[in-house]
């Protein structure tokens, strides 16, 4: 799915790309990929995080779930950053989360490093499709 496609399903629109940034430096800050898998495993959504990582089709994930790994305090700064709802943006990470994960994993693998911001102008390049 393209980044085009993501912002049209989450209502953010040029917002979007905001919100991606800032979930992937939340999930730097909280120890890149392998933390994340980790969390969402303790929540019980092993198998969503981990199809993310894979290479088949990404698993969905709801608002109130992702609100379980992003934590209340993430949600209200991200609206109150974007002028949005808390809701839009549980909504919206729920779309984003798994399409960021799924492209900082290509081969099916967590990165090696975790220095998930130095690959996000290429990532934001491929959800472009450019």
């Amino acid at each position: 799915m393209m980044f085009d496609d993501l912002l049209k399903q989450s209502g953010l629109g040029d917002k979007g790309g905001d919100l991606m940034g800032m979930l992937t430096q939340q999930l730097q800050d909280r120890g890149g990929v392998p933390s994340m898998v980790e969390g969402f495993q303790k929540q019980g959504l092993g198998d969503q995080a981990a199809s993310w990582v894979g290479t088949g089709e990404n698993q969905p994930i709801n608002a109130n779930q992702i609100n379980g790994f992003l934590g209340n305090d993430f949600v209200q700064q991200a609206a109150a950053k974007l002028g949005l709802s808390p809701e839009m943006i549980s909504q919206a990470a729920s779309k984003l989360l798994p399409a960021i994960v799924d492209k900082l994993t290509p081969a099916g693998k967590v990165p090696a490093n975790n220095d998930l911001m130095s690959s996000l102008p290429g990532m934001l390049g491929d959800l472009m499709g450019k």
